[in-house]
C-alpha cells in the first residue's frame, strides 16, 4: 500500500508504558482493555480536575475538508492521603480529543485512525503557548520525530512504535493499535469535561490516555510537585492514517498527519491552588516519573 504523508500528528484501545530505567536497557508493557479499568480510570485520571488545558490544531489540506479546528485537552487531578507512606499528595493525567461533529457524521470520519504518543519533556515550561513545543523538546527529540514521521504506517495494524532513550525521555506513553474515531462502541463513556470552557457546541470529545506519576508531595501541606506538573507542558504527538479509495477516489493510498503539541495544564479550577511562580521547579529521575499507564477509552460524548 502507497503511503502519502503531509506535514502536519492519536489512541487506540490498549495503550503500552514503555520505562527506560536510568541504568538498564529493559522496558515495561503494561495493556489495559477491559471494562473494570473503566471505574479505576474514571475515579482516578478522570474529571473534575484542578488544573486543564486545551489548544486548537487543524488537519490540514490532507485531512477532513471542514474548516473547525480540532482541540486536545489536558487535565491534572491531585489527590491528597494523609494515610499514605511514602506520597501524601499525588498528580495524575488525563488527556481528550474533540472532534467536529460534522468529521465524525462525514465519510472520512469512517476511515480516519489514530495513534497517539505522550513523550518525555525537558525541564522547561512552554516559550510560546499556544501548543508549541519550541523549547520544550531537545535537539535530538525533534531530529526522531521526523525521522519517525518519515517512517510512520499503520499496515501491520499496530501503532507505529515509538522507541524511548532517543531524546524523547526514557518513558513513552503511547497506544499500541489505531483506532477509529468514529467508533463509539467503547464500554467506557464520560459526560462531559468540568471546567473546559474552550470546546464548543458540536463538538464530540474522547478520552486518550491517563497516567500517573511515582513521586509527588512527600507532606500533606506540600504543593511542590503539584506546582511543578502545574507549569510543565505534556508533549503529545498525534497520528492520523487517512484510507483513500471511498468516494471518487479508489485508489488504496492512506495518507498520513502528524500533530505535535505542548499542553500545559495552567487552567486553574476555581477552590484550586494556583502556582504563584512561573519559574520550573527541580525535575526528578524520569525513569521513576510513571506509576500507572491505563488504557481509558471511553464512549464518545458529545458536548453541547
Amino acid at each position: 500500500m502507497a503511503k502519502l504523508r503531509s506535514s502536519l500528528l492519536l489512541g487506540g484501545p490498549v495503550w503500552w508504558m514503555c520505562l527506560l530505567a536510568a541504568r538498564s536497557i529493559s522496558t515495561s508493557t503494561i495493556n489495559y482493555n477491559s471494562s473494570s479499568d473503566c471505574n479505576v480510570s474514571n475515579k482516578d485520571f478522570g474529571p473534575p480536575f484542578n488544573s486543564t488545558g486545551t489548544v486548537s490544531f487543524n488537519l490540514g489540506s490532507g485531512g477532513h475538508n471542514g474548516t473547525k479546528p480540532w482541540y486536545l485537552t489536558v487535565g491534572l487531578k491531585d489527590k491528597r492521603d494523609p494515610n499514605a507512606v511514602s506520597y501524601k499528595g499525588t498528580q495524575t493525567v488525563n488527556s481528550y480529543i474533540s472532534m467536529p461533529n460534522e468529521f465524525l457524521h462525514s465519510l472520512d470520519g469512517g476511515y480516519t485512525n489514530l495513534c497517539a504518543y505522550r513523550l518525555g519533556e525537558q525541564n522547561t515550561t512552554a516559550a510560546e503557548g499556544n501548543g508549541s513545543c519550541n523549547g520544550v523538546l531537545s535537539a535530538a527529540c525533534t531530529k526522531y520525530i521526523q525521522t519517525f514521521r518519515e517512517t510512520m504506517s499503520f499496515s501491520n495494524g499496530k501503532c507505529p512504535e515509538f522507541s524511548p532513550g532517543q531524546g524523547c525521555g526514557d518513558e513513552i506513553i503511547a497506544s499500541s493499535a489505531p483506532i477509529n474515531l468514529t467508533n463509539t462502541s467503547s464500554s467506557c463513556s464520560t459526560h462531559g469535561l468540568p471546567g473546559v470552557v474552550d470546546i464548543p457546541e458540536n463538538f464530540t470529545t474522547r478520552s486518550l490516555f491517563g497516567f500517573g506519576w511515582l513521586y509527588g508531595d512527600r507532606d500533606i501541606n506540600s504543593l511542590e510537585s503539584y506546582d511543578l506538573h502545574v507549569r510543565q507542558p505534556n508533549p503529545v504527538l498525534l497520528a492520523f492514517g487517512l484510507k483513500q479509495g471511498h468516494g471518487q477516489d479508489k485508489s488504496n493510498d492512506t495518507v498520513y498527519l502528524d500533530q505535535l503539541l505542548c499542553v500545559t495544564p495552567d487552567h486553574i479550577a476555581a477552590g484550586s491552588h494556583d502556582p504563584k511562580s512561573s519559574a520550573a521547579a527541580p525535575r526528578f529521575n524520569e525513569a521513576v516519573l510513571l506509576a500507572i499507564a491505563l488504557s481509558i477509552v471511553y464512549g464518545m460524548h458529545t458536548l453541547m
